[in-house]
């Protein structure tokens, strides 16, 4: 809790500054690679792509999200090895 905060105005502060920093851009591809995993959602009788939600609420976690869905899993027959 704030109140707990020595440094409240600092705390914010940084907050804010932490909150406007550039966000990571949308990508096409990225969009394709979460919304075919995750597909789409009902949100407040809407039907709305994953992606489109995931990039709203945590821009980084999208980013993240998508690079890990594109790098390939080993093969789970030969466990990765060769």
């Amino acid at each position: 809790m704030l109140f707990d905060e020595p440094d409240v105005l600092q705390l914010l502060e940084e907050y804010i500054a932490a909150s406007t920093q550039p966000r990571p851009p949308r990508s096409p591809l990225h969009d394709r690679l979460i919304d075919a995993k995750y597909g789409l959602v009902e949100l407040c009788d809407r039907t709305l792509y994953s992606s489109e939600l995931l990039y709203a609420f945590d821009s980084e976690l999208y980013r993240e999200l998508a690079l890990e869905l594109a790098t390939p899993e080993p093969d789970a027959e030969n466990g990765g090895a060769s």
